[in-house]
């Protein structure tokens, strides 16, 4: 009876081998890494465009911060590069539209929020 079994085990594993329905995991994963790497350079391509668009535009575009470190340091990092455009304003509707509120004026404010 032992042997009979050991004999099944060894024919099943080789039919298992020989199976051409059995799916190829290093084929799967190639083919889905393929279809990653298509996405990604669709997507650098189309975000090369769209900053180009909006640079010709003169709209601040920041594309040179590495995002392999930390969410805080490129929060620091996005914070110090827009800080000049916050504080300086170079639009003129910004400048106009930001005012400073006079303590009279602040509980009005509060409450229009």
């Amino acid at each position: 009876m032992i042997e009979w079994d050991e004999a099944r085990d060894a024919q099943d594993a080789e039919d298992e081998e020989n199976d051409p329905d059995k799916p190829n995991l290093d084929e799967m994963m190639e083919k889905h890494r393929e279809t990653i790497r298509t996405q990604r350079e669709a997507d650098e391509g189309f975000l090369e465009e769209f900053s180009n668009v909006l640079k010709e535009k003169g709209i601040l575009v920041i594309d040179d911060i590495k995002s392999d470190t930390t969410a805080n340091y490129v929060f620091v990092k996005l914070n110090a590069k827009f800080g000049l455009n916050f504080q300086m304003r170079p639009d003129l509707i910004e400048r106009q539209q930001a005012q400073p509120l006079s303590i009279k004026e602040l509980p009005f404010y509060e409450q229009s929020y």
